[in-house]
C-alpha cells in the first residue's frame, strides 16, 4: 500500500513491518551489538528497500496469485541446451551459448 501526503510518498509493507517487529524482539533476547541493530533498522526502514519490496510484490503476483517459473530445474535445461548447441557451427548457436553462461 502506497500512501502519500503532499510531496512525499511514504511506503508502507506489511512484511517490512513484522520484520522491524522481529528484529524490536530478537533485540531483548540477544545481546547484539547496537551498530548493528541502527543498520538493519534503518535498512529496512529504507524508502528505496520499501519501493523495490513493493515493485517484487506487484511483480511476482497476477490478479492475487503468485507466479512460478516455468521450469524450476532452469539451471540443468540451460546445461542440456549448452550440450545440444556445442556440435554447431552457426553464429546464433554460438551466441546462446555465450549468453546462457553470463545470463547476467
Amino acid at each position: 500500500m502506497i500512501i502519500g501526503t503532499s510531496d512525499i510518498i511514504h511506503i508502507h509493507d506489511k512484511d517490512i513491518e513484522r520484520l522491524l517487529v522481529s528484529l524490536d524482539q530478537i533485540c531483548q533476547k540477544v545481546d547484539g551489538r547496537q551498530a548493528d541493530v541502527i543498520f538493519l533498522r534503518e535498512l529496512l526502514q529504507n524508502h528505496s528497500l520499501q519501493a523495490l519490496v513493493l515493485v517484487h510484490n506487484r511483480v511476482s503476483t497476477y490478479n492475487g496469485h503468485q507466479i512460478l517459473p516455468a521450469v524450476l530445474h532452469s539451471c540443468d535445461l540451460s546445461e542440456e541446451i549448452i550440450t545440444s548447441l556445442q556440435s554447431s557451427s552457426l553464429p546464433e548457436a554460438k551466441e546462446l551459448i555465450s549468453i546462457l553462461h553470463k545470463p547476467f
